[in-house]
């Protein structure tokens, strides 16, 4: 069958690109022989080939092009559908969805996290992309019930992200006394007590970024050396070349708490929004939201708890991944009857 696959995908944002992969092995895995069309951004993660191949994901024209070539449009995971950072990106991906209606395309949202709409129109979007889908993956159970509750869907499923599909958790013989800190820039929460915990702990810090040079550009300004700082682009979801496993991971990115799941790592979650609260708690890990006040030392407070009793954490998310690496089967369980 022909697939078009559409994301936020090409920005050198290392989660969303992973995204991409795992959509294209997810579809291969269910179609052997799928020919699929994605739209990219400027900086294509993955080479064309005879399966794949590449638009320009802002031109209208190959965007109708492409929708009417294809048997189903997949809208491959992350928050795609939302009006948090810009309500320009939700108007966009919901006219692809009023495109693929048009021209009567099945439409497939894989492994989504929905977040409460902060506007009238983002609420009505939102909704209405959601009941224009064949089906839905959400990645965690507070995305099914605010899908629920706002649409008329009966096709909602309660997977896991995209990363975490066809994965396992890799063991480590040993780990450093190192953290690693993700942080990224965001506008609407004080960042003082991550920098704090930087200051405190910056012998043993080490920054990982997951979009550049924007998280370097982050991390620095809060106080880490910017030759402490290593991407994960290339690497994710291992270890950079040559690293031992960092003992924690103080983490403000989605994925890089995903990162440090799938490398047996604890962590502390840096909540700016509800995603990174839910992974923390469905993982059992300690979680830091910055929406609400917090003391400026409680990250530092969080370091010490994890440090004291890192064993306890560790064992949480032994047996807390393999419930994700269970959920995330369905994508291929619901995908495949779409196809059929």
């Amino acid at each position: 069958m022909r697939y078009f696959v559409v994301g936020y995908f090409g920005y050198k944002n290392t989660g969303d690109d992973d995204l991409l992969r795992q959509t294209l092995t997810l579809l291969l895995s269910v179609d052997s022989d799928a020919q699929i069309t994605i739209g990219m951004g400027p900086n294509n993660p993955i080479k064309e080939s005879k399966t794949f191949k590449f638009i320009d994901r802002f031109s209208v024209s190959q965007l109708i092009k492409s929708i009417q070539a294809c048997d189903i449009v997949i809208f491959g995971g992350g928050s795609l559908f939302q009006d948090h950072t810009s309500l320009k990106s939700l108007i966009y991906y919901t006219g692809i969805i009023a495109l693929s209606r048009f021209h009567r395309r099945k439409i497939v949202l894989l492994g989504h996290g929905f977040s409460p709409p902060r506007t009238r129109i983002g609420h009505l979007m939102l909704q209405y992309c959601i009941n224009s889908a064949t089906a839905v993956t959400c990645r965690d159970l507070e995305s099914t019930q605010l899908a629920t509750r706002i649409s008329r869907n009966l096709h909602l499923h309660t997977a896991s992200d995209l990363a975490i599909y066809s994965r396992t958790v890799s063991i480590h013989s040993h780990y450093s006394d190192r953290i690693a800190v993700s942080a990224r820039p965001y506008q609407s929460i004080t960042l003082a007590p991550l920098a704090h915990a930087i200051s405190t702990y910056k012998t043993r810090m080490i920054g990982i970024s997951l979009q550049e040079p924007d998280d370097r550009i982050a991390t620095s300004a809060l106080g880490l050396p910017t030759e402490q700082i290593t991407s994960l682009n290339h690497s994710f979801p291992h270890l950079p070349l040559g690293w031992i496993p960092p003992k924690m991971v103080v983490a403000m990115r989605y994925h890089a708490c995903i990162w440090a799941a799938l490398n047996g790592i604890p962590f502390i979650a840096i909540a700016y929004d509800a995603k990174v609260a839910a992974i923390a708690t469905e993982l059992g890990q300690l979680c830091v939201d910055l929406r609400f006040t917090q003391p400026i030392e409680s990250i530092s407070n969080g370091i010490i708890e994890l440090d004291d009793n890192i064993e306890h954490y560790r064992q949480s998310l032994m047996k807390s991944m393999p419930k994700l690496q269970d959920r995330s089967k369905l994508h291929a369980s619901i995908l495949t009857p779409c196809i059929t």
